[in-house]
This record gives C-alpha cells, sequence and structure tokens, in this order.
C-alpha cells in the first residue's frame, strides 16, 4: 500500500498520469489554508488511494496535535510580541534621539545629559530585560537558567566551605 503511494506522488510530481506521458502543464494545488487543512487533506487524499476509509482514532489524534501545535504557536507569537514590544520601546527613544539631535541643534536647545544618559541606560535595560522575559515564558530556557545560578551558587558556596 505504502508502494502504491509512493508511486502515484512520484507521477504526479513528475507529469505522468495512468502511467502516461502529458505533455499539458499541471496546475499546482490550491494553496490550503490552515495546518488542520493539510493534515486532513494528506490524511483523506492518502486513505482515498489505499481505499481506506480515515479511523477515529487518527482523526482525534490530529485534534490533539493541532490543538498542541496551536497552543505553541500562540505562546510563541506571545513572547516574541513581548520580546519585540520591550526592545522598540526601549531602544526606539535612543535612535530617534541621535537622529534628531543633529538636524535639531541649530533650531533649539541641546537636551540636558540627564536624558541622553537616561535614553542610553533605557537601551541597556532592554539587555537585562531579555533573561527576564525569556524565563518567565520558556520553561526550556527557564530550567537551564535555573541550572547556571545553582551551579553558580553551589560553587560559591563549596569554595567557601574549603577556606
Amino acid at each position: 500500500m505504502a508502494k502504491k503511494l509512493q508511486n502515484h506522488l512520484h507521477n504526479q510530481s513528475i507529469g505522468i498520469v495512468n502511467n502516461t506521458t502529458t505533455t499539458e502543464v499541471i496546475e499546482p494545488p490550491t494553496p490550503v489554508k490552515s495546518v488542520k487543512s493539510i493534515k486532513m487533506a494528506s490524511l483523506m487524499s492518502a486513505n482515498a488511494l489505499l481505499g481506506e476509509n480515515v479511523p477515529s482514532v487518527t482523526a482525534t489524534h490530529l485534534k490533539r496535535q493541532l490543538k498542541i501545535s496551536l497552543a505553541k504557536e500562540r505562546k510563541a507569537a506571545r513572547t516574541l510580541g513581548v520580546i519585540m514590544g520591550l526592545f522598540v520601546g526601549c531602544w526606539l527613544p535612543f535612535f530617534l534621539m541621535y537622529v534628531i539631535v543633529p538636524f535639531c541643534v541649530p533650531y533649539c536647545s541641546t537636551p540636558p545629559p540627564l536624558l541622553f544618559s537616561s535614553i542610553v541606560w533605557l537601551g541597556y535595560i532592554n539587555s537585562t530585560m531579555n533573561p527576564i522575559v525569556y524565563t518567565i515564558f520558556n520553561n526550556d530556557f527557564r530550567t537551564a537558567f535555573y541550572k547556571v545560578l545553582q551551579a553558580l551558587c553551589c560553587r560559591d558556596r563549596r569554595t567557601l566551605l574549603r577556606h
């Protein structure tokens, strides 16, 4: 059955229909709009070729996998949104200041040095916030971060106990 499916997919990709070479252009399939429809379409076409019905266990498994993948995608999108928002919020004032101030100097007074320092430090704070945000949103990063901190803490304790 698997060999039959492989032959059929190979024949479609090189333009052979019913074991004869065609000279007409084969139109690409219409784009599928979601992960669910891709999985279901591939499963249904494979089962239709093999002359089998879709078992309910497979459909349930696909639904569960789809829910899991969509939840992971939502979480990744939220994490990326927070990271990008923090980056823009922290670095945009810095870049705007260095683009606007050179053109503004002949016409307006220069900003106080405290403002310059504050804007530069706001950019540096972004670098401090990244590990915190990743620790909050990513379990793997959180685990690795805790292991590193634990190793550093334990190493210091062991050093203190030896002396």
